[in-house]
């Protein structure tokens, strides 16, 4: 039912205007948790559950629909259409390598070495180092969401496996989730292999990340199947995440308050998605990604506000 506590028409009068004014398509999945409730945690079969909006272009509010027993509300906007995830498929990867950290196939404090051959150009800073540099697996991961980093990014993908990464969606629910090619492969991009994801998944995939309570941890025996992660290890990750090096998008419009997060770009293609925590310090979740853009312009003005929606919209009158 409606949730009682977010006042989403200040975001649905926004979503609407700038789906009718941004020539391109437009998702939206914004969720506010409760990670003061009683057993509250996110589960993970079942994929996305009844997202708002998708199956009609009228937004909804909706409250528990998720999967999830802490709720406060929930809204989306088409939130699971699948669509290209550019650099937003980093955050499953991330994921995929503290995971298999914490079980042991990967040492996030071994130091390995940039091989000149696997240097990629486009977003980070790895193709602007003197060749060989070397760098640990934990530094790469930050790399790869602080500041985007193709490179490592690829290297990631090397050592953990597409396969694995594939799998830990699937355990997730991420049921729009895929990893089909490395970060400036565009032959694969151009024969019809890309990285797909929806705005639901990865505001799934950051609840997961976000809440205190993540389910029942590795010391679990259903962990291996769950494929979970840490509440440390989230913590960990969220840290980089809240280092986020490009801010233009989902929290430029916003009044100064803490957001951890991570974008996507592309020819014609914005996204971006993350936490945004209000004054009280509880998060929101918010993901908001455009696509088939005439102008990626337009496509930024729009996450810029959309977010501020959201936020204002979770947040609340303010006190008097």
């Amino acid at each position: 039912m409606p949730n009682e506590t977010c006042d989403w028409d200040l975001l649905a009068a926004t979503v609407r205007e700038a789906a009718a004014r941004q020539e391109g398509r437009l998702a939206v999945q914004v969720i506010a948790p409760c990670p003061d409730a009683p057993g509250g945690h996110p589960a993970t079969g079942g994929g996305s559950g009844a997202i708002a909006g998708e199956a009609h272009p009228e937004p909804q509010a909706t409250g528990g629909a998720l999967g999830w027993h802490a709720i406060r509300g929930a809204w989306g906007w088409h939130a699971s259409e699948q669509c290209p995830a550019a650099s937003i498929i980093k955050l499953l990867i991330a994921w995929e390598a503290y995971r298999q950290a914490e079980t042991g196939a990967l040492t996030l404090d071994e130091v390995v070495s940039v091989p000149p051959q696997q240097v990629v150009g486009g977003t980070g800073v790895l193709h602007l180092l003197s060749p060989g540099a070397a760098l640990t697996w934990r530094n790469l991961v930050a790399l790869m969401l602080a500041v985007s980093d193709n490179t490592a990014t690829n290297l990631l993908i090397d050592r953990l496996g597409m396969d694995a990464v594939n799998l830990t969606a699937q355990a997730l629910g991420l049921s729009a989730t895929v990893l089909q090619r490395k970060m400036m492969d565009f032959a694969a991009r151009a024969g019809g292999r890309d990285n797909f994801t929806s705005a639901a998944d990865t505001a799934r995939l950051l609840t997961f990340l976000v809440l205190p309570s993540l389910g029942p941890g590795l010391n679990s025996p259903d962990a291996g199947a769950n494929r979970l992660i840490s509440a440390a290890a989230c913590r960990s990750l969220m840290d980089i995440l809240e280092k986020q090096q490009f801010n233009h998008k989902l929290p430029a419009l916003l009044p100064g308050v803490r957001c951890a997060h991570k974008t996507g770009e592309l020819p014609g293609l914005e996204h971006d998605a993350g936490v945004i925590y209000l004054p009280d310090g509880r998060p929101l979740v918010v993901a908001v990604f455009t696509w088939e853009l005439r102008s990626n312009a337009e496509g930024v003005r729009t996450i810029a506000e959309v977010a501020r929606a959201a936020y204002h919209a979770a947040r609340g009158p303010k006190p008097t």
